[in-house]
């Protein structure tokens, strides 16, 4: 059995969040103003995994692959006239 779970977080370059194992993203948008995670999850997993995320501000620097982890795009977001981009850093 799968539910969809949200995951309220705050904005900052670098985050984490304790999802359950085999935790597949499914959208990432502000809800009521609060930028949120949806993810399809297992509830009945007990083990959970942290997985990372970055953000960067449109018009800065994105580090190269080789100076970080990889990276993949979740979403973009608009948020009090900014635009940030959202990406999980893989585990090397």
């Amino acid at each position: 059995m799968r539910v969809i779970y949200k995951y309220p977080f705050s904005i900052a370059d670098a985050f984490t969040l304790r999802l359950p194992v085999g935790a597949k993203i499914l959208s990432v948008q502000l809800q009521d103003g609060q930028p949120t995670l949806w993810a399809m999850v297992d509830p009945r997993e007990p083990a959970t995994w942290i997985r990372e995320f970055r953000v960067f501000w449109t018009g800065r620097f994105v580090p190269d692959a080789t100076d970080y982890p990889p990276l993949v795009f979740l979403a973009t977001i608009q948020m009090n006239g900014l635009v940030w981009h959202l990406f999980e850093a893989l585990p090397l």
